[in-house]
């Protein structure tokens, strides 16, 4: 049986374990609301980029198709990957998550290049798929904690610099996205070239509302900063939507482990009682014998 210094060591190490994991929850339950209304924003933001680019399909559609690739076309299909993790752990499954998505996609192609964006999916696909890494970026810098159109703009700038100099045929993006508290998803879309498609089957608008915007200058030059914009706004959602998931499974996981540190709290105490209830019966015994002993 464990000493009971032993014990109430364990007993003072697991209470500051649940102090912290406490703290852990509060902060990631406040900071996933401004992240919920993030997420709000930049759906808006990305919708009114959606209904451009229909009315501009709709006003020059041969023209449209001219500048959605971003790059030439080449005959060999070359895929990269952009893959949204989280720049710190304790956050359940929200990264192995995404891991695993993308060990799935390697096992099938494995002539893939990943572009990481989060130090947790840089850490593992250096220690695992080195060799399939195309950059590596965290999901903040510069010590700023809210994500921003700024961030965005910057980031989805280094993509299509990769996208554009290596030569690929397709970018696509690998993401969670939040559905409820209790639930996420890991999503796989194409953010190069343009799926116009996809974009005239969101519920951007009704089919009925016609155009709702009129061009005054020359469209091509519209074009060259529409879909800069409509990429940045794209990965500004996504964003939103990562950090979202991040705060929700770290939120479930501090809770989990405060849940367990009661648990453990509970099992050690009452070892820690029935320890100190063993001492004490066998020093009465110990007392009475030596009494019994003297008569």
């Amino acid at each position: 049986m464990p000493s009971l210094k032993y014990i109430k060591n364990r007993i003072k190490g697991i209470n500051s374990t649940k102090k912290i994991t406490q703290a852990m929850k509060i902060v990631s339950a406040s900071s996933l609301r401004s992240a919920q209304n993030s997420i709000v924003n930049s759906e808006a933001y990305l919708k009114g980029f959606q209904k451009l680019l229909i009315d501009v399909n709709n006003k020059a559609p041969d023209l449209l198709e001219q500048f959605i690739s971003l790059s030439t076309k080449i005959d060999k299909s070359k895929t990269l990957f952009v893959a949204f993790g989280s720049d710190k752990g304790l956050c359940g499954s929200f990264n192995s998550k995404i891991t695993g998505y993308i060990t799935s996609k390697l096992q099938q192609n494995n002539d893939v290049k990943i572009f990481c964006v989060g130090n947790r999916i840089s850490q593992y696909m250096q220690a695992h798929h080195k060799k399939n890494i195309e950059e590596s970026v965290p999901f903040f810098r510069e010590n700023n904690k809210k994500i921003s159109y700024n961030a965005s703009v910057l980031l989805s700038k280094e993509i299509k610099d990769v996208f554009i100099k290596e030569k690929f045929s397709e970018c696509r993006v690998i993401y969670t996205k939040f559905n409820s508290v209790l639930s996420q998803q890991v999503k796989d879309i194409k953010l190069i070239p343009l799926q116009m498609d996809e974009i005239k089957n969101t519920d951007c608008f009704a089919k009925s509302d016609g155009e709702i915007f009129e061009f005054d200058n020359d469209i091509e030059l519209i074009l060259k900063k529409l879909i800069d914009d409509y990429i940045a706004a794209t990965i500004l959602h996504v964003c939103a939507h990562s950090l979202t998931c991040e705060h929700s499974t770290r939120m479930l996981a501090m809770d989990s482990a405060t849940k367990n540190s009661d648990k453990m709290l509970k099992e050690l105490n009452l070892l820690y009682n029935r320890s100190r209830q063993a001492i004490i019966t066998k020093e009465l015994i110990e007392i009475i014998s030596g009494a019994e002993a003297t008569n």
